[in-house]
């Protein structure tokens, strides 16, 4: 299911209601095109994907977002993150992840709020991706991508594999370009919108103790991904 927003006008909330997820309605077109090369698969259920066969997948990347920022979003958007805790509940014994997150979403996770989830997920999401069988495993810090844009998707698209031509050079170079005051139209924050600045103020509405849970659960995962609470400079892509 595709989330439907308060703000969507009636032609919107209906063609979601009919059409479905995005993704799904990309699935259905993208088997149909006989020249498609490549899939990629975007799934916010990390830990499902990275922990199962490898045979099916030529590579995969898990992208981090500081659990700060990833707190906000869901906050902004309305979520709570249980359906997340509780999918995860149920299949949190069988991923390669640490005591303290079975712990967690095992007994602990109805009774915490939305930030000591979100850095519940995002530390099992990172335990299972460096304990994961697939072979070409790239982890990649979203704010290293929304700050050097036209360095770090190169370097991502080599590798993972996957093209990076002439023609998609040109186009991160024009969306990249001069930082141009866009209004936001949706809740995707576009390149051009200067995300170098927006990732400085990640995290700026959280309380300091709401800070220091998500920094206690995130643990040494989230030591080691953003030491200090750097989020503009940090460890480069780690590939496998």
């Amino acid at each position: 299911r595709t989330a439907v927003y308060d703000q969507d006008d009636i032609v919107r909330r209906t063609a979601k209601r009919l059409v479905g997820s995005r993704s799904g309605f990309d699935y259905r077109l993208g088997r149909r095109n006989p020249f498609r090369r490549h899939w990629l698969v975007k799934d916010p259920t990390a830990p499902f994907i990275l922990s199962v066969d490898p045979a099916p997948l030529d590579a995969a990347v898990l992208l981090l977002r500081h659990p700060d920022a990833v707190t906000e979003s869901h906050r902004r958007i309305g979520w709570d993150a249980s359906d997340d805790c509780r999918r995860v509940a149920e299949a949190v014994r069988d991923l390669s992840v640490s005591p303290e997150t079975v712990d967690f979403f095992a007994r602990r996770w109805p009774d915490e709020g939305v930030e000591s989830r979100v850095a519940a997920l995002w530390r099992c999401a990172v335990e299972v991706a460096e304990a994961s069988p697939i072979e070409r495993l790239t982890i990649v810090r979203y704010e290293d991508l929304a700050s050097r844009p036209s360095s770090a998707l190169p370097a991502l698209a080599r590798s993972t594999g996957l093209p990076f031509g002439r023609t998609a050079r040109a186009r991160l170079s024009w969306m990249t370009s001069g930082h141009r005051g866009v209004r936001r139209t949706g809740r995707t924050q576009q390149l051009r919108r200067n995300p170098a600045a927006i990732v400085r103020t990640a995290g700026s509405s959280l309380t300091d103790v709401e800070r220091g849970r998500i920094r206690d659960i995130g643990g040494e995962a989230l030591d080691r991904w953003y030491p200090f609470d750097d989020r503009t400079v940090g460890p480069p892509e780690q590939e496998r």
